[in-house]
């Protein structure tokens, strides 16, 4: 199939890009909006118009680039489908990829500045008021994932600080904030497959920079959070004590906050429909930060109605 005659069909550009016509002709607007604007371009070397000029129309390119992520693709295959050469492909890549985040969700990025540093006026609300004015911000859950990755460098120390016990192989780690409608509000940058989930949080000081009023959900990885961060509203699961069994209402407690958590389990299985951050990471780790705030920015576009 052509990538000249996938943009051309609603049910090609949903099944190749996993974006329906609606939200990939959005998307396509917003980032031809960007480009005009200069966003995220770097400074001209030569007068505007100089150089090389793409084979590929702006929707072709970005159908490119969305088919990468979905399919995962080698360049190759892509550069056949595009009827342009593999190298054309990957500084495609590289040229639509600053642009999609802020294209999809120019918001993913800032809700946490925007939060600190309108803070006092946050936390002066009262509860119902807080939760009126700010639904996405009255549950939050919190999670890592673990994205395997190609063995890494050639010395041992490189591979023991990429290797995560839990997976049994090489890995890197990115730790998400959703709501409880699964819309993803905080992604970090990526951390080696050794680091604890506990650990990545402490860095990130994720609590502290939400709301006190916000009801946040964590998982049993996250233990010690409760008591460093008394004055907010944080929950996590009841250990069970050692030799010896959880008594009834503390098992209902943790089902109660299992339901709850949910929501950050069903969110982060919609990146992973992007075969990109499910598969084997081929490339530099350096670059994966970017494509998966990418993707995520692209789960967000899909739950606007």
């Amino acid at each position: 199939m052509k990538i000249k005659e996938i943009v051309k069909e609603a049910s090609k550009i949903r099944h190749y890009t996993g974006l329906n016509i609606e939200k990939f002709n959005v998307l396509v607007n917003k980032i031809l909006l960007l480009k005009k604007k200069g966003a995220n371009s770097r400074p001209l070397k030569n007068k505007p118009g100089a150089g090389r000029h793409s084979e590929l129309l702006l929707n072709e390119q970005v159908a490119v680039t969305l088919i990468y992520y979905r399919h995962y693709l080698t360049q190759k295959i892509l550069g056949y489908m595009a009827g342009v050469h593999q190298s054309n492909i990957s500084r495609i890549i590289d040229k639509i990829g600053p642009f999609i985040e802020q294209a999809a969700d120019p918001d993913l990025s800032q809700t946490l500045f925007k939060i600190e540093k309108n803070k006092a006026n946050i936390d002066s609300l009262r509860k119902e008021d807080f939760n009126k004015k700010y639904p996405d911000l009255e549950q939050v859950a919190t999670d890592a994932t673990e994205i395997p990755i190609q063995r890494p460098g050639k010395d041992n120390e490189t591979r023991k600080l990429y290797y995560s016990g839990k997976s049994k192989t090489f890995v890197i780690k990115i730790q998400v904030s959703v709501s409880k409608n699964q819309k993803f509000l905080h992604v970090t940058k990526t951390y080696p497959g050794s680091v604890h989930d506990k650990t990545i949080m402490d860095c990130e000081k994720t609590i502290a920079r939400f709301p006190k009023k916000s009801h946040q959900i964590l998982d049993s990885g996250y233990q010690g959070v409760v008591a460093e961060y008394p004055n907010h509203y944080v929950n996590t699961p009841i250990k069970k004590p050692k030799n010896n069994e959880l008594q009834k209402l503390s098992k209902e407690q943790n089902t109660n906050l299992a339901k709850r958590r949910i929501c950050v389990e069903d969110a982060l299985a919609r990146p992973k429909k992007f075969a990109i951050c499910a598969q084997i990471y081929r490339g530099k780790i350096c670059k994966f930060e970017r494509i998966f705030k990418n993707v995520v920015a692209l789960c967000n576009l899909m739950l606007v109605a």
